[in-house]
């Protein structure tokens, strides 16, 4: 039996690249110090890049509420199961390092006030 593929192209299209910007403005964040990431020009484009988050967040939403198969119990549930899928993923990439002691000293210095 065949399944038809209703997904948006442009949505997955856009998606994919907020997704490698997140990517992008992470790792500036963690690993360059705090002037190449505001007082050069490649960093204050990079942090201006950072406003994917807010877009794929967008497509997200219309992707998950334009899902034919679904019935409310199940987005609620998958809504949930992803609120605790992305704090989780946020402790264990902000949270451990600084626990465990081995986090970048630039971002270190740039959140000082999240030493333990």
């Amino acid at each position: 039996m065949e399944s038809q593929n209703k997904r948006i192209l442009t949505l997955d299209i856009i998606k994919g690249i907020s997704v490698i910007g997140m990517i992008i403005i992470h790792t500036l964040l963690v690993y360059a110090n705090v002037k190449s990431q505001y007082e050069t020009a490649v960093g204050s484009f990079i942090v201006f890049l950072g406003r994917g988050t807010s877009i794929f967040l967008i497509c997200m939403g219309i992707t998950f509420m334009t899902s034919s198969h679904q019935s409310l119990k199940s987005a609620l549930k998958r809504g949930v199961l992803l609120v605790f899928a992305g704090l989780f993923m946020n402790f264990m990439n902000f949270m451990i390092p600084v626990i465990f002691n081995f986090a970048p000293d630039n971002f270190m210095q740039k959140y000082d006030g999240m030493r333990l």
